[in-house]
């Protein structure tokens, strides 16, 4: 018998409801964003007490509201408390339009399927390969989609949250608004006004989970979606850079997770304020006064990058990750779609994965980027270029040459054609005419590029 044992703690508490520990830290805990590709972006989800921003600088899509529908119907489905900092019409607006979990009550009709159940039904047909690669995995990638009622759940995008649900977390208050369009005393509010609102609706979290026990805490999820648009007034660069960084202040040491999402004129690089400045190294200093910035760059503003990844609808690229209680990141160790932590990756000397996003009829997924078929086609060219077909059109010799160019790079030989000079004839007399026969062939000569020495006459 061995007189080691193993030190265990005398109660283990367990951790807030629709949360878990984190991979790096048992100190700190995590909930999902909805997205499982996401949460493994970010390592394996978000860390409570971080401020998450989101940029979409195409001004043609509203990547932004949907990904604050899936943070808010994640929450809605742990029964977590939300609170909405906005416009309020606009902020029912992105809360009526949330999706559901995949057969639920605001299903239509049939049980959903996912889209990797469609795609498999569509090849059935036995496809007859090589012994040795049946046993083969399918090529991913993305992370597996396991559902999990507990933490992060599957949801349809054909569904809509049933009103119910609403009204059930109205009257729970469980939902909460922080309407930034409101006046005060005649005035408009201000940043320091919100800030100390949702500081005043953290501290009564904390008042009611301390009366009762550490399970029956909830974490706070907090939606900002468009901070800095019209209903925010005339706000510069410096005041929504304080703002950040004194939310980030404010939830670093709470049970409270934020998710911020930005307009598109304030997505970009380097964008003008009302006031006509402009921020120089825009996104370099929102990852900075953010734990995380993320960037979701659609296809919609340039045509020619939709042509050329035809199975995606923009790219993703990560500024930063959150990374409390530990100096490097988790998503740096933990996340399989950035590909940081592979061992092949390290000593191959690469980077992180190139990253992009689709949205498909059931679900929006992050993958891994990858070429189509011959550089982004989707069907493989199998004709010759169009200018062959525009040159039978000058004449036979121009056909002749193409076809005789064509044999020789098809077969690997290059031809010369060797011709004997034509003798000069003088004015004085000319030359009578000579047959047919009194004139050499023309000699080809052949030779191979791998093998020099050796010619084919």
């Amino acid at each position: 018998m061995s007189s080691f044992k193993r030190k265990l703690a005398l109660s283990t508490q367990p951790p807030p409801v629709g949360t878990r520990i984190t991979p790096r830290s048992s100190l700190l805990y995590e909930l999902s964003t909805g997205i499982s590709s996401l949460d493994d972006v970010l390592g394996s989800g978000q860390s409570l007490g971080s401020v998450l921003t989101i940029l979409t600088p195409d001004p043609h899509s509203a990547w932004g509201n949907l990904l604050q529908r899936y943070y808010i119907a994640q929450g809605l489905v742990l029964d977590q408390p939300l609170c909405l900092v906005g416009e309020t019409k606009s902020c029912r607006t992105v809360l009526e339009g949330c999706m559901w979990v995949a057969g639920g009550e605001g299903a239509s009709g049939a049980e959903p399927v996912n889209d990797e159940e469609e795609e498999q039904s569509d090849t059935k047909e036995s496809v007859k390969i090589a012994w040795r690669y049946e046993k083969m995995g399918r090529f991913q990638t993305t992370v597996d989609t396991k559902p999990n009622a507990k933490f992060c759940n599957t949801f349809d995008l054909t569904t809509v949250l049933p009103g119910r649900k609403i009204a059930e977390v109205t009257a729970n208050g469980h939902l909460n608004f922080i309407d930034v369009s409101a006046r005060v005393d005649g005035r408009r509010r201000s940043p320091r006004d919100i800030l100390h609102e949702i500081k005043t609706l953290i501290n009564r979290l904390h008042e009611t989970g301390s009366s009762t026990s550490n399970h029956a805490v909830k974490p706070l999820r907090i939606c900002i979606p468009d901070l800095g648009g019209p209903a925010w007034g005339d706000l510069s660069g410096p005041a929504l850079l304080q703002f950040l960084f004194a939310l980030r202040q404010i939830v670093q040491s709470s049970l409270v997770a934020v998710l911020i999402t930005f307009p598109p004129h304030l997505s970009s690089n380097n964008p003008r304020f009302t006031s006509g400045k402009s921020e120089h190294e825009w996104i370099q200093k929102l990852a900075y006064v953010s734990d995380g910035c993320i960037s979701f760059n659609s296809f919609g503003a340039d045509p020619s990058l939709a042509s050329m990844f035809p199975s995606y609808h923009g790219l993703v690229q990560v500024h930063s990750t959150p990374s409390l209680h530990t100096l490097v990141p988790t998503s740096h160790t933990h996340s399989l779609l950035r590909g940081l932590s592979s061992p092949s990756n390290h000593a191959a000397g690469g980077g992180e994965n190139n990253l992009g996003f689709r949205c498909t009829r059931k679900r929006f997924v992050i993958e891994t980027l990858h070429l189509d078929v011959e550089g982004g086609v989707s069907e493989r060219r199998t004709a010759p270029p169009i200018s062959i077909h525009d040159d039978h059109k000058h004449g036979s010799t121009d056909q002749n040459i193409m076809e005789k160019h064509t044999d020789s790079v098809r077969s690997g030989l290059a031809t010369v054609q060797l011709e004997s000079p034509v003798p000069e004839t003088t004015s004085e007399a000319p030359a009578p005419p000579k047959s047919s026969s009194s004139f050499k062939p023309k000699k080809k000569v052949g030779f191979q590029s791998d093998r020099p020495s050796l010619y084919d006459f």
